[in-house]
């Protein structure tokens, strides 16, 4: 079911205390939307259980992509994609620069300029307020780049939801 763009992907999270890294896929057909009856089987490498963290559907590479999240010892700030053509596989992102570990943040998938936003989020036990951007487009390494902060972003928030207005290049 990854294989096309009319399915949604998903990863992770937790029940009862246990951290999870199963990969499962959600039918969008009209009229006939359904999760799998299993987890998929997926090649590479996954990333480790966690929760918390962000997760986004980068329609240029036919990929989902996911940073951060807290993990059984800790807290982390890898990037991991899971490509949907063929046999999903997964691959940990080469990024250079990083906002840090992060989890429960606020996201968003900019289609125009293909890249993951950021904004605030737990730090560990602190809360940040801070926005970040990682392109997801051109080369093998991907940099993160700080944005500049205005008056909304300077309070920190955590488990927000947005979405990225392109016409505006804003994140709502």
């Amino acid at each position: 079911k990854c294989r096309t763009t009319a399915d949604l992907d998903g990863c992770g999270g937790s029940r009862f205390g246990a951290f999870l890294a199963d990969t499962w896929a959600l039918s969008l057909t009209p009229g006939s939307e359904s999760w799998g009856s299993a987890a998929l089987t997926t090649a590479g490498t996954a990333p480790t259980g966690r929760w918390g963290h962000a997760g986004v559907f980068d329609a240029v590479n036919n990929r989902m992509v996911t940073f951060g999240g807290r993990v059984a010892t800790g807290y982390t700030d890898a990037v991991y994609e899971l490509t949907l053509g063929g046999t999903p596989t997964w691959s940990q992102v080469s990024v250079t620069g990083t906002p840090g570990v992060r989890y429960f943040m606020t996201y968003g998938y900019d289609a125009v300029n293909n890249g993951l936003v950021i904004q605030s989020g737990y730090q560990t036990t602190s809360i940040v307020a801070d926005m970040w951007y990682l392109p997801l487009s051109g080369g093998s390494v991907h940099v993160w780049n700080q944005l500049p902060a205005d008056a909304t972003a300077s309070i920190g928030r955590v488990t927000g939801s947005a979405t990225l207005d392109p016409a505006r290049q804003q994140l709502l």
